[in-house]
């Protein structure tokens, strides 16, 4: 066997491409439905209530 070569080792198996970053959109929204996830905290300032009057700064 010469040095440096992988005798027995067979080829590596092809690495599959990434995901584009729809394909991962469309994974994540299905997901959702399928399991009746709540949807991610994406705009929490606009998801909080706004503050009370008395908590105005004058």
């Amino acid at each position: 066997m010469k040095p440096g070569s992988n005798g027995a080792m067979p080829p590596a198996p092809p690495v599959p491409a990434p995901p584009t970053p729809t394909d991962v959109d469309d994974v994540a929204e299905d997901a959702l439905v399928a399991t009746d996830a709540p949807p991610p905290l994406e705009l929490p300032a606009v998801a909080l209530p706004p503050p009370p009057p008395e908590a105005d700064p004058p």
